[in-house]
């Protein structure tokens, strides 16, 4: 029964932690505390007691998707908000922003 405190990277083994009492041929529990990347095995979590040859029991603690880059920052949430505009030019988009850029501050 292990507990993993840091966070760790993709390939690891289960990493398991036991929250309620079970019986024998149940499937993996495990609960992971930290952060981590793509690869993982499934992550499920003990909800209530239950016995043998019952299927996995999961609930998601960390929200994640599997072998995708991080996705953040301001480029992309520019991306997002423009998405919502059907006929949409980029140099239009970009013509704005250096406009709006060169009004706050015109040595940039």
């Amino acid at each position: 029964i292990t507990r993993v405190i840091e966070p760790f990277q993709a390939q690891t083994q289960a990493i398991t932690r036991v929250i309620e009492p079970f019986q024998a041929q149940t499937q993996a529990i495990t609960c992971v505390i930290g952060p981590f990347q793509a690869q993982t095995q499934a992550i499920t979590r003990v909800i209530g007691p239950f016995s043998a040859q019952t299927q996995a029991i999961t609930r998601v603690i960390i929200s994640f998707q599997a072998l995708t880059p991080m996705i953040d920052g301001p480029a992309f949430r520019h991306r997002k908000r423009i998405n919502r505009y059907k006929d949409h030019n980029c140099d239009e988009c970009n013509k704005k922003h250096q406009r709006k850029r060169s009004r706050l501050n015109p040595m940039g």
